[in-house]
């Protein structure tokens, strides 16, 4: 009888520890919408797949180049001409890339030269004509001291700027074989005409055409 009772009282004890610990099982499975855990922190949300937000083409400015031409530097017609640095009579220096978009006549001349001092007149009229719509002229004296060319340019009254070549490198350059010669060079630095010889009358209708058409370019 005793053991019976004893019997009773043990299973009294152990079927509601079963009951208490199923139910703290149950609580231990996360209900439906609950934190496990990950991303706890309230702030951090993960990220859900955004819809693409359609945009706009991307209008592009367009841009018209000049196309650039890859020409040889020399002195034959077609040619960039050589770029290169004197001094004037005043003492400054003039370099002929300084004058890129205007037209220039680079004229190699000598005040021992008949030809060269026989066409100087002409080109003073043509400068005057033609230098407030972008003609240049360059007139390089070559291997004269600046004495020299300062009483003969100051003598006749020359207002077209005068260079002073006086070692003769430059006119070497140029492959200056005889004087008077002219190089008529573009706008783009380009060698348009030489005019070997003289005199030149620069009056005369067809350099006129040919300088009008290169200012007009």
């Amino acid at each position: 009888m005793t053991r019976k009772i004893l019997i009773v009282l043990v299973l009294m004890l152990i079927i509601p520890f079963g009951i208490l610990s199923c139910n703290g099982e149950k609580s231990a499975t996360p209900a439906p919408g609950s934190n496990t855990g990950i991303n706890s922190d309230p702030a951090i949300v993960p990220s859900q797949p955004e819809e693409p937000v359609a945009k706009e083409p991307v209008k592009e400015a367009i841009k018209e180049e000049t196309p650039k031409e890859n020409l040889e530097v020399g002195i034959r017609e077609g040619n960039l001409a050589p770029d290169f640095s004197l001094y004037d009579l005043e003492g400054e220096e003039v370099k002929l890339s300084d004058f890129r978009g205007k037209v220039v006549m680079l004229n190699f001349w000598a005040t021992w030269c008949y030809y060269c001092k026989k066409e100087m007149p002409s080109m003073e009229t043509f400068y005057q004509n033609y230098k407030d719509k972008g003609l240049v002229i360059l007139a390089v004296n070559v291997r004269e001291d600046q004495g020299t060319v300062n009483r003969f340019i100051k003598e006749k009254n020359y207002t077209f700027p005068i260079l002073l070549d006086r070692t003769g490198a430059i006119a070497k350059e140029f492959q200056v074989g005889g004087l008077p010669i002219t190089y008529i060079i573009d706008k783009r630095g380009v060698m348009s005409k030489i005019i070997i010889g003289g005199p030149i009358n620069w009056q005369n209708e067809k350099y006129s055409r040919l300088i009008t058409d290169l200012l007009e370019k």
